[in-house]
């Protein structure tokens, strides 16, 4: 039987089979086209994936103004400033304490062997507070100033027989605080006050490694509302690892405060080595005060992103030492040693958001990221300086030891920072802030992943973050009905606006 014969008779058999035939010749039918979009949605997907990719990049390495998508209709006014201080490389051991903020936006530390400072008769070390811990000594933790300029920083040893105040959680925590370093104690006066009548015992005393050692003491009687004082005459006595000390009343809940004063010409209180600190608002870092009349006029503001990055420009042969980065959860703050050289080896414990054992010579890069939704809402002001609550905001931490200390070190730190704010001033036109953030929030999520490492290797770092995020399906879900390319502002203004 031939082939022909034989479709033929499988075909009268199999009525099922001319069925399927039947259908085939349906499915190869070519389908009606459908009518054409006004914008093609292959087209406005890759528009606004490349608008998303130079929004994100501009998160990571702040580099031009942008606006910070709200919940809400808020009209605001996008901010953007990049500036660069040199750091001081006398010292062994640094640190870099940096705050999205504009209130104490970087704190440089320098932990000094062999450098001698005298304390100033402006210092004051002290504390008010409302009395309900009884007899649990409490150690002074107030950074003194110096006749130079810098300050003096506490440092903690984790003594739960004593406690000091946290500015952070605003309240007294276990801890036993000291000013480290070989200290000359002069007159030391100590000044008290309650709203009732008792007594009072106050100390001068040192740390190490076995406790704490008082050097002397001496018990005040108050009057309710009367203060009283009390000078330690030390005549240079020498002291290891300075404690400043009161013994709270026993008579219960009181309101009661102490602050300690130091004699800067007569007697004064020297010190060598030890922890010094230098703090700066926004506007203190160079090039930026030119910038604070309009943020002046400010009712609210809003920090969203900020890069922090090191650079070590000293000759190759000087170039040794180790450095360690890490952002710091709020709540976690108070963990952080004062001494760089135990912030090293602090960070190195932590399990996440850290990196150690970096290479100096490299110098290094960290971006900011958001910890909650507290984070990216704006802040009302208070007298045009600060915010009217504490920060909740995570901190940036670079630590570094320079191992031997080379003939010049030459180091210098580079902020960028995206801000918006809303004013009164007719000056500038703003903007409306209501989008959708979840993009934004995905942002974040990706940049988490690989936030911070050495400074050669940052700009592939933040390039892989942006491929990430682009080949990220919840990227392209949220692309699909909240970013087009048609909504930026202007070519200088990245905008969220949707």
């Amino acid at each position: 039987m031939s082939t022909k014969q034989i479709s033929r008779t499988i075909n009268k058999k199999s009525p099922k089979a001319n069925n399927n035939n039947k259908q085939t010749s349906k499915q190869q039918q070519p389908k009606p086209k459908r009518k054409a979009s006004s914008v093609p949605r292959s087209e406005f997907s890759q528009k606004g994936l490349d608008n998303a990719t130079m929004y994100y990049n501009n998160l990571q390495e702040p580099n031009q103004a942008c606006i910070f998508p709200m919940g809400f209709d808020t009209p605001v006014n996008p901010g953007y400033a990049k500036s660069t201080i040199e750091i001081d490389g006398s010292g062994r051991y640094h640190m870099a304490i940096m705050r999205p903020e504009f209130k104490n936006t970087l704190e440089l530390v320098t932990q000094y062997e062999d450098v001698t400072e005298t304390i100033s008769d402006s210092a004051e070390a002290g504390y008010a507070y409302t009395n309900k811990l009884f007899s649990v000594p409490i150690t002074m933790d107030t950074s003194l100033d110096t006749t130079s300029g810098k300050l003096v920083k506490s440092s903690q040893a984790l003594d739960l027989n004593y406690l000091h105040y946290s500015a952070s959680k605003d309240a007294f925590i276990p801890g036993l605080k000291y000013y480290s370093g070989a200290w000359n104690v002069g007159d030391v006066n100590f000044s008290l006050n309650s709203n009732k009548s008792t007594s009072v015992s106050i100390e001068i005393g040192s740390w190490d490694l076995t406790g704490y050692t008082m050097i002397a003491d001496k018990t005040l009687s108050l009057d309710a509302g009367v203060r009283g004082s009390y000078t330690f005459s030390l005549g240079g006595t020498n002291v290891n690892n300075l404690v400043l000390l009161v013994r709270p009343p026993s008579v219960g809940s009181c309101t009661f405060s102490a602050y300690v004063l130091f004699d800067e010409t007569t007697a004064p209180t020297t010190r060598v080595g030890g922890v010094t600190s230098k703090t700066y608002d926004f506007f203190d870092l160079p090039g930026l005060k030119c910038l604070k009349p309009e943020y002046d006029l400010a009712t609210q503001v809003l920090v969203f992103a900020q890069s922090w990055l090191l650079t070590n420009n000293t000759r190759v042969l000087d170039k040794g030492g180790v450095l360690a980065v890490a952002q710091l959860p709020e709540g976690t703050q108070h963990e952080l040693p004062s001494a760089p050289s135990e912030a090293l080896r602090y960070i190195a414990s932590l399990s996440k958001q850290s990196k150690a054992g970096l290479p100096l010579a490299d110098g290094a890069h960290i971006t900011y990221v958001p910890q909650d939704l507290d984070d990216v809402l704006l802040v009302d002001k208070i007298s045009g300086s600060t915010a009217n609550r504490p920060s909740t905001k995570p901190i940036m931490v670079i630590a570094f030891d320079r191992g031997v200390e080379p003939a010049s070190l030459s180091l210098a730190l580079t902020v960028r920072m995206n801000w918006q704010y809303v004013t009164n001033s007719i000056v500038t036109a703003p903007y409306s802030a209501f989008g959708n953030a979840e993009l934004v929030k995905n942002m974040f999520r990706h940049t988490m992943m690989d936030q911070m490492g050495s400074n050669p290797h940052h700009v592939k770092r933040i390039a892989d973050n942006v491929r990430r995020f682009a080949a990220d399906p919840r990227t392209k879900a949220i692309l699909a009905g909240t970013w087009s390319a048609a909504k930026v502002i202007a070519p200088v203004v990245l905008s969220l606006l949707v």
